[in-house]
């Protein structure tokens, strides 16, 4: 999650209980877009990341804590805290993600 504030923004981790992990701050102006390009280029690159290897999507449902991930042959759901854990064929894949996230690749 990520709260406004006058002097910047923090990004929070939401735990299994609700409660909020402050994890980054970021003040207003640090950074124009291209300071970004170089990691932005690895990360999209780099063997070996989960988002390289693998398709996936995740997002908050209801503005959170809930969410939902779709993983190249699951749907995981974290609802009051318990995750839970569906399996789709890849064949629905891009329907899943089309259904959740809106998305169609």
């Amino acid at each position: 999650m990520i709260a406004s504030e006058a002097d910047g923004r923090t990004l929070f981790l939401v735990e299994d209980d609700g409660s909020l992990n402050p994890q980054y701050r970021f003040g207003p102006g640090e950074g124009a877009i291209e300071d970004f390009s170089t990691a932005s280029e690895r990360l999209q690159a780099e063997p070996n990341l989960s988002w390289t290897e693998s398709r996936f999507a995740t997002r908050l449902l209801n503005g959170g804590p809930d969410r939902v991930t779709l993983l190249k042959d699951r749907v995981k759901f974290r609802r009051d805290g318990d995750w839970t854990t569906e399996p789709i064929a890849t064949a629905n894949w891009t329907g899943e993600l089309d259904r959740w996230f809106d998305l169609v690749p």
